[in-house]
């Protein structure tokens, strides 16, 4: 077994957040992403997308565990964080609330995203890191999306008032505070293979 990580940066990293009250929006050079509701009149509601390569890794890699880490900068109310597959190939320096890319839209404004295997995590307060076990949707990554971890963060219940959590993106200038990825990486079974004639004598009894 061996832990791998990774904690890109503003060059490397894809992170970006998307704001009802401005559907058109782009924030994908912001330092901070948030998920939740704000008080208006009217509320207003954010989500956010980050997605991780896991590309380089063996397309066989057995996982043990995967743990996406997110520093909490603000924090208001109480609730759990949804986090989902996202279903479309957003664009970091073109999505919004109405689009994952220019010109083409959600289906569902506000993003799509992957309802059966979703991930419930309670908020942490200002200061902290949040630690979500994410397990299930890095395997699936792995196994069925060429390695492309793309995730949607969402607040459970969208409901009014102040209920948010607010995270630094991989453009933060302070390294540690940027989104990091960690996994127990397992090493698979070695493969049996008879030899030619091994299997020979086993066809004919011997």
């Amino acid at each position: 077994m061996s832990l791998w990580s990774t904690q890109p940066d503003a060059a490397a990293g894809e992170d970006s957040m998307m704001v009802y009250s401005l559907p058109t929006l782009n924030f994908g050079t912001l330092t901070i992403m948030s998920a939740g509701t704000t008080v208006g009149p009217p509320t207003d509601f954010s989500r956010s997308l980050i997605r991780f390569d896991l590309s380089a890794l063996p397309s066989n890699q057995v996982i043990g565990w995967a743990k996406l880490i997110l520093y909490v900068n603000a924090q208001a109310g109480s609730g759990s964080l949804y986090v989902a597959r996202c279903t479309k190939a957003w664009v970091e320096a073109e999505v919004s609330w109405n689009n994952y890319k220019t010109g083409s839209a959600w289906d569902t404004p506000g993003g799509d995203w992957d309802g059966s295997d979703v991930v419930t995590s309670a908020f942490v307060g200002a200061g902290s890191d949040h630690t979500i076990d994410i397990t299930s949707l890095a395997v699936d990554a792995m196994r069925n999306r060429s390695g492309v971890l793309n995730l949607l963060l969402k607040k459970q219940f969208e409901i009014s008032g102040d209920n948010y959590i607010q995270y630094r993106t991989s453009d933060h200038a302070t390294p540690a505070d940027r989104p990091e990825l960690q996994m127990e990486l397992i090493e698979p079974a070695p493969r049996v293979v008879k030899s030619q004639s091994w299997r020979a004598r086993e066809l004919v009894g011997g």
